[in-house]
């Protein structure tokens, strides 16, 4: 962030919020200016909390802004080939609110009439995308649903041999994570907030890889995230995406948190921040 720094003129600092809860929690009391989220966590704090996003990421390995939810099984497994093969079978998705390895796959079984809790024969959250791949390779489990990003890294690295991988379903493009900053900046500081951000190159981020660049966006980028109706919170509740912030469970989603203060921040709209206010936790992608 020390780029960051030097384009805004004063001390930025980074926190990683505990979840999405505590992170939007904290945009909501202005303890927090700019936030990371990923797609979902970014369209809960617009229910929640006056944000909007200026920027997405763009990966260096796609060098696109956006990306897809794959459902991948064995290359010999015959009998898997689309949406509806996949009744009977073992299933892993990463966490109940990774919306490539969870929320996307799920509303789409739910429009093919598969009811993930019902109608497949075991279904289990392996807590990362990569732990998805494993248990597929390793046979663990049928089919998983992971990121074609972190995928195309697995295989890149070898992490398994995806020769004897194939995929049996690609969704509509996502959106790839989005920055977003407070509404009540003011105009000048969200414009010195997005050059800034603008300007940084082929930043190493976890699982994602290398982020190429943050390329402008808007609220209305996320709206294909909106239009997706989910029904189901890996647990068995009823959710849509006004609901999940309050009732639907958010098992581990660890968000990146950006803060910008200064000594007199006031006449820039940016709010102080008491460090021992904000969680702190390991970072984690749950995308």
């Amino acid at each position: 962030m020390d780029q960051v720094s030097s384009a805004l003129g004063m001390k930025t600092e980074i926190f990683v919020g505990s979840d999405y809860n505590a992170t939007i929690e904290a945009l909501r009391a202005n303890k927090v200016d700019v936030a990371l989220m990923g797609a979902f966590g970014y369209v809960l704090a617009t229910t929640q909390a006056p944000v909007e996003a200026f920027a997405v990421t763009v990966t260096k390995a796609s060098n696109s802004p956006d990306y897809h939810s794959i459902i991948i099984a064995k290359q010999d497994a015959n009998d898997l080939t689309s949406l509806q093969s996949l009744r009977g079978h073992t299933f892993a998705f990463v966490d109940p609110s990774s919306t490539s390895g969870s929320l996307m796959p799920k509303s789409a079984m739910v429009d093919a009439k598969i009811d993930p809790e019902k109608d497949l024969k075991k279904v289990i959250y392996s807590g990362g995308h990569d732990a998805s791949i494993i248990a597929v390779a390793e046979g663990k489990v049928d089919a998983a649903s992971v990121a074609d990003r972190i995928y195309a890294i697995a295989c890149t690295k070898k992490l398994v041999d995806c020769s004897k991988i194939k995929v049996v379903w690609t969704s509509p493009a996502i959106p790839n994570d989005p920055l977003f900053y407070r509404k009540a900046i003011s105009p000048e500081m969200k414009k010195k907030v997005a050059d800034a951000f603008y300007a940084i190159h082929d930043l190493t981020f976890g699982e994602m890889g290398t982020v190429a660049k943050f390329a402008p966006a808007t609220d209305q980028t996320y709206d294909v995230v909106r239009g997706i109706d989910w029904r189901h919170d890996g647990h068995g509740s009823a959710c849509s995406v006004g609901a999940a912030f309050r009732g639907c469970r958010l098992a581990r989603a660890v968000p990146d948190v950006a803060h910008t203060s200064a000594r007199d921040t006031s006449s820039e709209g940016l709010a102080p921040l008491d460090r021992g206010e904000l969680p702190s936790a390991a970072r984690a992608d749950r995308r």
